[in-house]
């Protein structure tokens, strides 16, 4: 009886098992093509997803740069409201610049200003401006590393 135990054991380990592809935490790729994200306000799902670069993507890469230079450019004596209107501006750019795609889910008429949504860089600007919800949502999402890691 010990031995079909034992046999049972190793054939229940066996099958409980995971199978993991260590390629699923390669993000390069999926960085340079850019990884479709969900928007959502407090934790819901607005039905708009953006598509956006990753730290590798060479457009995401330029796009840091200039940021990074926006924020050195400020002048310290600048008072603190200006200065996060500053900010914030430079935010909205860089994140204007490594989305590259938007779409909607059917179930949804999106319009903005009375005309459909579609993607264009325009769009993208306003919708972070107007709210800054989901820009930081963006902000959030691009920042971690998880985002692009292959998900099944």
């Amino acid at each position: 009886m010990a031995a079909k135990s034992k046999a049972v054991k190793a054939k229940d380990a066996e099958k409980s098992r995971k199978s993991i592809d260590i390629a699923d935490f390669f993000t390069t790729t999926r960085e340079k093509e850019g990884v479709w994200i969900e928007l959502k306000i407090e934790g819901i799902g607005i039905g708009i997803e953006v598509k956006a670069l990753g730290p590798s993507a060479p457009e995401f890469i330029k796009a840091s740069m200039k940021y990074a230079q926006n924020l050195d450019s400020f002048d310290k004596e600048t008072d603190k409201a200006e200065r996060r209107s500053k900010e914030n501006d430079a935010r909205t750019e860089f994140l204007t610049s490594i989305v590259v795609d938007l779409r909607t889910k059917k179930d949804f008429d999106f319009t903005i200003k009375g005309k459909p949504l579609k993607y264009s860089r325009e769009n993208v600007r306003e919708i972070f401006y107007e709210s800054v919800e989901i820009r930081d949502a963006v902000w959030e999402a691009v920042s971690s590393p998880l985002t692009f890691m292959r998900t099944k």
